[in-house]
């Protein structure tokens, strides 16, 4: 075996970085061993070994499947796993500082129904997401907009259901869009984000595709904020806040 060149311009990309419009196309729990270099090492939790979440990520664009994504739990001697991998058994609940944790909090961000979350991480297949390092320089992704949550029946990206409106003139769609913030700071003020609204314009059944995508667009623009500041919504961070 040949000896590894140290010269930068030999070096290689490496392998390609998750990240862009995936779907979670496999799901199981495992123990999960911690290397650096091709050594083991120890993890966060003490151990060479992690209870954790690992994932499949298949890219739409590229069709690319993505090395398993690995979301820890905890030690593993506090939990066990159903025989297919798809049910974490124990007497502790999951710490909010886990990096499962972190990743089931942003989905309910984004517009998950909590009561959608059984305890099989199964049910996650069939997620699709734009998914991104919410810090620079940190390996974990987390799902940042969902176009499509799992068990939703689509036919070529579309949602299928009763004939949807014809699209919308960009007036209509920043008054859309301003209703659905006014009804999200009703029924949830503290889930009222940017995020959650991207997720609710693919939720909008009743609406031209065209429509959805365009109220994607207008959500970071300052013509929107300007119209939300109309009606005495403002923009605190990625948080929408009455003034």
């Amino acid at each position: 075996m040949a000896a590894i060149s140290f010269k930068p311009s030999e070096f290689s990309e490496g392998g390609e970085f998750p990240r862009g419009t995936m779907e979670i196309t496999n799901a199981r729990f495992d123990i999960h061993e911690w290397k650096k270099d091709g050594q083991v090492s120890e993890g966060r939790f003490g151990s060479s070994s992690s209870m954790a979440a690992i994932l499949e990520l298949t890219s739409h664009d590229t069709g690319t499947v993505f090395e398993e994504r690995v979301y820890s739990v905890g030690n593993p001697s506090r939990y066990t796993v159903s025989n297919d991998g798809g049910v974490l058994e124990g007497s502790e609940s999951l710490s909010k500082n886990c990096n499962f944790a972190k990743l089931l909090q942003s989905l309910v961000d984004l517009g998950f129904p909590e009561d959608k979350l059984d305890g099989n991480v199964r049910s996650l297949v069939g997620l699709v997401a734009h998914w991104d390092q919410p810090e620079e320089g940190k390996s974990l992704i987390l799902p940042m907009q969902v176009y499509q949550f799992p068990g939703d029946a689509s036919v070529n990206g579309q949602q299928a259901s009763a004939p949807a409106a014809p699209a919308a003139k960009p007036s209509e769609v920043i008054e859309l869009g301003v209703g659905l913030v006014k009804e999200m700071l009703v029924s949830n003020a503290d889930g009222a984000t940017r995020q959650a609204l991207s997720a609710q314009a693919f939720k909008l059944k009743d609406q031209h595709e065209d429509t959805q995508i365009a109220l994607m667009n207008i959500i970071y623009t300052d013509e929107f904020q300007e119209a939300l500041a109309g009606v005495g919504i403002n923009l605190d961070g990625e948080r929408f806040v009455n003034a």
